[in-house]
């Protein structure tokens, strides 16, 4: 290996936390999905979610990113969230279905290793149990949003392998954030 490189890499907070800013702005996403899930779509009108902002900044802060980037992060984790809550798709994935669950914590044991998975959503609709992935990832109406949720079915496949002993069918889906948009993927395999 090339040790000199690793020596000479720039380790800066800048750089780390530009690195970081979008793990925490996907986890501060997370955060207030699972809220709303729980504590009901009526009690978050948008006048409340933009009274978050100070609140998202400041947690984006203690993660040790400067006062420009949280401004920046939150200001996208609003933005996404808003697009979310009022989408007709996000409104669905959010109502209290049958079984719902957010942030589902699941171990996997397997002989001699363990896995933990954690759903972003999960709920049983007409008899189907829909796995939902959540994605703050930034895209717009172009681009080819099929193509950017396949590339998350390996883990998709993953979790829907977790509820095969339910006997019940299973669909799988993103939920695009920042455009409050589903997208089922087709043509599941186990």
């Amino acid at each position: 290996p090339d040790l000199q490189a690793d020596i000479t890499r720039d380790f800066s907070n800048d750089n780390i936390n530009k690195f970081d800013l979008q793990k925490h702005c996907g986890i501060l996403a997370h955060l207030y999905m699972q809220l709303f899930a729980t504590s009901g779509l009526n009690n978050w009108p948008a006048s409340r979610l933009q009274q978050c902002q100070p609140a998202m900044q400041k947690w984006l802060m203690q993660q040790g990113h400067s006062k420009p980037l949280a401004e920046q992060g939150a200001a996208q984790v609003l933005a996404a969230l808003n697009a979310t809550l009022v989408s007709e798709a996000g409104q669905w994935v959010l109502t209290n279905h049958t079984e719902a669950a957010s942030e589902l914590s699941l171990m996997e044991v397997a002989e001699d290793n363990v896995k933990n998975h954690v759903i972003d959503r999960t709920f049983i609709e007409d008899g189907t149990r829909w796995i939902v992935d959540y994605k703050l990832t930034a895209l717009d109406e172009k681009d080819d949003l099929i193509n950017a949720a396949e590339q998350h079915r390996p883990q998709l496949v993953r979790y829907a392998a977790l509820f095969l002993g339910e006997g019940l069918p299973i669909k799988m889906a993103v939920l695009f954030l920042s455009l409050g948009q589903l997208i089922e993927l087709q043509d599941i395999t186990f």
